[in-house]
């Protein structure tokens, strides 16, 4: 119903297997045609060991509930990207056993009852991983690669309050977009943890962006944010600032402001306590508006008290 969200179809060109796709997708199930399910090649069991816990619907929001972070991977047992990646999600799993409160978990969405998660998460492909941090109303999509070192190192990355940084994606885009120099007459004050709330609480309004130098996204913008931030320089009462979360110090923000992504930006009107979530679209112009209609909100609120 919703002309902006297509899905490909996975079923075969057949009059069976286009009906039964049709019937399933419009009684609110996933893609799982009869021909797809028959493939020859046929899913490995699991492990005997296997520290790759097993959920349904029946116990999924307790057994999220009841660890400090879960990864999900929501599969289907004919899906071949699902079977193969198990192998590296099974290592990881094994790899990751020592870690207290943290669990590779596994959904079977072919499962009648497990159909709910469709919906409930958006899955629509196979394999979808989704990680929880304690939550099961609150998921974020995983943003490594299916392999065994890159499960393993988000896991432990966000495991410690940190942001989903894959080293090996990081070093990629460090290798092939590298990062510009900051200009010497940039406006962009730089922050870190330890002046952050001092140089917040100074300023009526401040407009932070929490980066990663290896981010395209972040670079994308990076001209825009110093341009309005040039144009804001004579507003005493406006800031724009930034922190780079790669660096070991500014890992608290994560878990502090909530950064899950690049770049996270937030508003603050004098309160490092009171974030508010940046609204406009990373252009010069719309950067500007915001701070300058922020600033208008700052005084009324103050006149009137």
């Amino acid at each position: 119903g919703d002309p902006e969200a297509p899905e490909d179809y996975r079923g075969a060109r057949t009059q069976e297997s286009l009906v039964s796709v049709a019937r399933r997708v419009l009684s609110g199930e996933t893609q799982d045609g009869p021909a797809s399910q028959k493939k020859p090649d046929s899913t490995p069991p699991q492990p005997a060991d296997s520290k790759v816990k097993v959920l349904t619907a029946a116990d999924f929001d307790e057994a999220v509930a009841s660890h400090r972070l879960t990864l999900v991977k929501f599969y289907a047992p004919w899906c071949g990207h699902c079977k193969k990646m198990a192998p590296a999600y099974e290592a990881a799993a094994t790899e990751l056993a020592d870690l207290d409160g943290a669990v590779l978990a596994k959904v079977d969405m072919t499962q009648p009852e497990n159909k709910v998660f469709s919906d409930r998460y958006g899955v629509k492909g196979f394999p979808t991983l989704k990680l929880f941090r304690g939550d099961p109303d609150a998921p974020e999509a995983y943003q490594g690669a299916r392999t065994q070192d890159s499960l393993v190192s988000v896991t432990r990355r966000v495991f410690s309050g940190e942001a989903q940084v894959d080293p090996a994606r990081q070093k990629k885009e460090k290798k092939a977009d590298p990062t510009p120099p900051e200009p010497a007459d940039s406006k962009v004050k730089v922050l870190t943890a330890a002046d952050f709330d001092e140089t917040v609480a100074k300023h009526k309004v401040s407009l932070v962006k929490f980066y990663a130098p290896w981010c395209g996204h972040c670079k994308k913008m990076a001209p825009a944010f110093q341009a309005a931030a040039a144009e804001l320089a004579d507003i005493e009462d406006a800031l724009l600032a930034k922190v780079d979360m790669t660096q070991p110090e500014n890992r608290v923000f994560a878990e502090r402001y909530g950064v899950k992504g690049y770049p996270t930006l937030k508003v603050f009107r004098g309160d490092p306590e009171t974030p508010e979530a940046y609204q406009g679209a990373r252009t010069q112009e719309s950067i500007i508006a915001v701070v300058r209609r922020q600033l208008a909100v700052h005084g009324e609120v103050h006149s009137e008290l």
